[in-house]
């Protein structure tokens, strides 16, 4: 017994003399480490939300909404939906203490198409940050559906880059960027989105 706990003791003092050298493991590590899986999900698609339900979630005063845009500033300023707060992908590795997440919203990722919107998602994910999602085509399907009006386009139709037309910086500041609920009417699409227990919004504004 004696030699039993000898040889555990010393395989205590091994194990916490590798973890001095080594570091507890990184963000990036843990999203490596579960990159299958997370894969996995992001290619089933849902965790993506059509554009027309964020739309309905944004009218809806009884949901705590976090819309996160991960786009370089000068994307987030030309224009962003209303209430959106710019969190940067450099800035993932800081997720897990972030003041920005509220852990009791719903929270959506924004990116010009989905790309890095999935990749912040990815992170939050590892971090253990609950209830988050993907705005579905990003910043340009939003614009297709509810500036160009084209109500049933879909991801396909929406490209990679923030779509042309706009002549100034114009941030929140159109009507497209908090649609009525009307200008999404008739366009079919999956509800995936899992409401939380009924709480009033937090106030929204624009951050960087």
């Amino acid at each position: 017994m004696i030699r039993v706990n000898i040889a555990l003791a010393g395989l205590a003092v091994c194990s916490a003399t590798a973890i001095a050298l080594i570091g507890q493991p990184t963000l990036q590590d843990k999203v490596q480490a579960s990159a299958g899986e997370l894969d996995t999900v992001i290619q089933s698609r849902s965790i993506h939300l059509d554009p027309a339900e964020v739309n309905q979630l944004m009218h809806d005063s009884q949901v705590r909404l976090q819309l996160l845009d991960v786009r370089p500033e000068a994307a987030f300023n030309v224009f962003h939906l209303r209430d959106a707060r710019r969190v940067g992908l450099a800035d993932m590795h800081q997720l897990a203490s972030h003041p920005k997440f509220d852990t009791k919203a719903l929270k959506v990722f924004i990116a010009a198409d989905e790309a890095d919107a999935e990749q912040a998602w990815r992170y939050a994910t590892a971090a253990g940050i609950p209830n988050i999602y993907v705005l579905e085509g990003g910043v340009n399907l939003w614009l297709t559906v509810f500036r160009d009006q084209e109500t049933q386009a879909r991801t396909a139709d929406a490209g990679r880059a923030l779509k042309a037309g706009f002549y100034a910086a114009l941030g929140d500041r159109v009507a497209f960027a908090f649609p009525a609920l009307a200008a999404s009417e008739g366009r079919v699409f999956d509800s995936k989105a899992k409401r939380l227990s009924k709480a009033t919004k937090p106030a929204g504004g624009c951050g960087g």
